[in-house]
């Protein structure tokens, strides 16, 4: 090595031992851009937890408007099953356990409904959902709908008019139809 280059190496490395970290300053604008960061990114996060929650739901009642139209292939008719008989063995050869959703389904004649509602301290924080199945003149006809708004609890109320009276399946007025 050249003693010129050797030279300005040990000057260099003695320079780095003088240098005692970062002052107070240098580590309160890291904590408070860290605080700013955080501030703008938790109200995301917890939206994505309640999305990720609703498609729980979603889910649900998917599953079970697509099991009793098999059951009704198979057998002419469709299964009323409430929460717990939906967390056993029952007629549509599912099981549905959930942590945030109430499910069960109502059949009537030629008709069904599946209904997934928020329960426990989630009512108010996840949106509800209900789906239908009508089968008339040898076809079917099905919709999935979610409320508006979280917490909306009127979702029971219309469920049986808006399936029998009409040919084919609406959402209730509260509702809008998922694609």
């Amino acid at each position: 090595m050249k003693t010129k280059f050797k030279l300005k190496l040990i000057q260099a490395l003695s320079d780095q031992k003088n240098n005692q970290g970062f002052t107070l300053v240098e580590l309160l604008i890291v904590v408070v851009v860290i605080g700013i960061l955080a501030i703008f990114s938790f109200p995301t996060l917890f939206k994505q937890i309640y999305q990720a929650r609703e498609v729980e739901g979603k889910s649900d009642v998917g599953t079970l408007i697509r099991a009793e139209q098999a059951q009704h292939l198979e057998t002419g008719k469709f299964v009323s099953l409430n929460e717990s008989e939906l967390q056993a063995d029952n007629p549509l050869g599912i099981t549905i356990e959930s942590k945030y959703y109430r499910i069960l389904t109502v059949a009537e004649n030629n008709q069904a409904y599946a209904l997934a509602q928020a329960k426990g301290k989630f009512t108010n924080q996840l949106r509800n959902y209900w789906g239908g199945i009508n089968y008339s003149n040898y076809q079917y006809a099905n919709a999935i709908c979610q409320t508006q708004k979280a917490g909306d609890r009127n979702l029971e109320l219309n469920l049986t008019a808006n399936i029998s009276s009409n040919p084919q399946v609406l959402c209730p007025s509260n509702t809008v139809e998922l694609q």
